[in-house]
């Protein structure tokens, strides 16, 4: 079956931007609500008794007024709940039209696919979301209890200091598994596309395609390996938050990629070291790995994993074990 590889390609590191500013847009909803949270806060503050700061290290027993403070972040925390989800939901459907029909010209097929928006790897956004809010609840709660106790300021917990970068407050550990959730439900959302496509277009086996780089997982790296799959036996997508790989219908001939021999992104790589560290090969991660100079697979394997490859006693397939696949313990792998 003829179809457009490179164009696959491309789409991926379109999609890994794409999720990068749907992450963007998300926060700045977040933080148009975040204000009126620390307002609320002040504002209990500012009319707290003595009595009051005791009942609100209670969670609200014995006052009215801590009550009623610990009810609105409920509340709070619940729209903003359902905002991300109204603005997700309907995010990931005009994607999901959107892919049906890049994968129909990718695969010069007359009629795209209807997608249905599937659970990604099991898991539902509006759950992904609902286990978020209520671990950010339980967060914002429990700040400002420590806060209080401490006679330190409550707002500085939960939103963070600016010499710190805001990543010592309670929100930042929202938002960096609200970028990991909006990745992992963006990639998950356009491989089922791809999948139902693929089942469409009587796609018999698929291949699991790694970046080839320093960056990548032992799981990712694997499952690459052992491709090909057979259509619907594949492992599932996304294997993580942030994964970069791709699951393409298997081609005829070995597919040509570049590689970055280096844990960096490019853009962090001096201009004077990438000639020798960036190029473009038709090799497996195995077999790409294998001719990386020692320090480079050193860094990558660890050092005991490294010793046991070096003498050909593991190969890559053999570090991951399971579906979703999980990395292979040393006490697990061959000596």
């Amino acid at each position: 079956m003829a179809f457009d590889l490179d164009a696959l390609l491309q789409r991926q590191l379109y999609l890994a931007r794409y999720s990068d500013t749907l992450t963007t847009d998300t926060l700045k909803l977040l933080s148009k609500t975040d204000s009126k949270l620390y307002a609320l806060i002040r504002e209990f503050l500012d009319n707290a008794t003595p009595r009051d700061l005791v009942g609100l290290q209670r969670m609200g027993q014995g006052s009215a007024l801590a009550q009623g403070l610990l009810k609105a972040i409920d509340d709070l925390t619940q729209a903003q709940q359902s905002q991300v989800l109204e603005l997700l939901s309907t995010t990931f459907d005009v994607l999901a039209q959107k892919e049906a029909a890049y994968i129909q010209k990718a695969m010069s097929q007359p009629e795209p696919v209807q997608p249905s928006l599937l659970p990604v790897a099991g898991y539902t956004l509006a759950g992904a979301l609902a286990v978020l809010s209520i671990r950010t609840l339980q967060n914002i709660k429990q700040a400002l209890v420590t806060a209080i106790k401490a006679e330190t300021d409550p707002i500085q917990a939960i939103r963070g200091t600016k010499p710190q970068n805001y990543k010592d407050g309670v929100l930042y550990a929202r938002d960096r598994d609200l970028d990991k959730n909006i990745s992992f439900f963006a990639m998950g959302t356009v491989d089922n596309v791809r999948q139902q496509a693929y089942e469409q277009y009587k796609v018999k086996q698929v291949i699991w395609l790694a970046t080839l780089d320093g960056r990548t997982c032992k799981v990712c790296a694997a499952n690459e390996v052992n491709s090909p799959y057979d259509l619907g036996k594949a492992p599932r997508f996304p294997a993580h938050p942030k994964d970069r790989c791709v699951i393409t219908p298997k081609p005829e001939n070995p597919v040509t990629r570049p590689y970055v021999a280096d844990d960096r992104p490019v853009s962090k790589i001096p201009k004077e070291e990438r000639a020798d560290k960036i190029g473009q090969t038709r090799e497996t991660y195995h077999d790409w790995l294998k001719r990386q100079p020692d320090d480079f697979q050193r860094k990558w394997l660890g050092a005991e994993r490294y010793r046991r490859f070096k003498a050909g006693i593991i190969v890559l397939d053999e570090l991951t074990t399971g579906d979703p696949a999980r990395q292979v313990t040393l006490d697990d792998l061959p000596s």
